[in-house]
């Protein structure tokens, strides 16, 4: 799926899997969380990237605790954006299923860090 460069937040049998992309699957980062997500339940979802274009700069997290995650993909060597309009899309992706009977309640987007 080459027109999916930006960022992805997927749920894969069950697990939050982000990633930062520019070319799928060839040139991106990508992680999975090992827990699966509790069905019927609000969960927070944070995400920190370090801007390293490695996997270990992905951080998940869960409810307010870390994620233990697994690397899919460590192979980012170009930039993310680009190649097409801005677009921010919720439960879709092209060819895809979608966020069926999901929920998104707030979605923030910050370009610094965050203090307690």
């Amino acid at each position: 799926d080459a027109a999916s460069r930006g960022y992805e937040v997927l749920i894969e049998d069950g697990r939050l899997s982000p990633a930062l992309i520019h070319f799928w699957p060839g040139n991106a980062i990508r992680i999975r969380s090992k827990k699966r997500l509790a069905v019927n339940e609000w969960t927070h979802v944070g995400l920190t990237y370090d801007g390293s274009s490695r996997a270990r700069g992905l951080k998940l997290y869960e409810n307010g605790k870390a994620a233990d995650v697994d690397v899919v993909k460590d192979h980012l060597t170009r930039e993310i954006t680009g190649g097409g309009d801005p677009f921010l899309g919720f439960a879709q992706r092209m060819r895809d299923r979608g966020f069926k009977n999901g929920m998104l309640d707030e979605f923030y987007l910050f370009d610094r860090v965050l203090t307690a």
